[in-house]
């Protein structure tokens, strides 16, 4: 069966003919102060974000250049210079996601209950965690959707299966 139009980036990035794009979130720079506010935190995120849109269009386009290329290994060394011309930031985008993850962890809304316990204190909810997490397994899960085959399943313990939000 044909993969879907959806997943055709996954299946690049799995061969090395694009970034992930978590790696893209590393080359965009934003300047914040650890000590500011969630909403400041989503201010410069946003602004970030169109960074990151405008970047990963870019790094796209040139990879379709460079896979035009017939020798693989022509094609590799393009792919490798287009994404290594652009350095990490210091601080990155990335590190604003996990500092906006860390700050909503103090008041946690991650899922729809939005309990506002303070996960970090060791704090748990109705879910039953803090910021650590645990799991029970993970695999590639080769059966189901088609489209989504393989997905690399991984299933947390502690949580409680009390609300719409889990599975299994």
């Amino acid at each position: 069966m044909e993969a879907s139009k959806h997943l055709k980036r996954y299946f690049r990035v799995q061969r090395n003919e694009m970034s992930a794009l978590f790696k893209i979130t590393e080359k965009i720079p934003v300047q914040f102060d650890p000590g500011m506010q969630l909403e400041e935190f989503k201010e410069i995120h946003k602004k970030g974000i169109v960074k990151y849109r405008k970047l990963r269009e870019k790094l796209e386009l040139e990879a379709i250049d460079a896979l035009a290329h017939k020798n693989a290994s022509d094609r590799l060394l393009l792919l490798t210079e287009i994404f290594l011309k652009h350095p990490k930031a210091n601080p990155s985008l990335l590190d604003l996601k996990i500092a906006i993850m860390d700050r909503i962890l103090e008041n946690c809304d991650c899922c729809g209950w939005s309990c506002g316990v303070n996960g970090k204190t060791g704090e748990k909810g109705l879910c039953g965690l803090t910021d650590i997490s645990n799991y029970a397994s993970e695999f590639l899960h080769m059966r189901e959707e088609p489209e989504l085959i393989p997905t690399h399943s991984i299933f947390f313990t502690g949580y409680t299966f009390a609300c719409v939000y889990c599975q299994n």
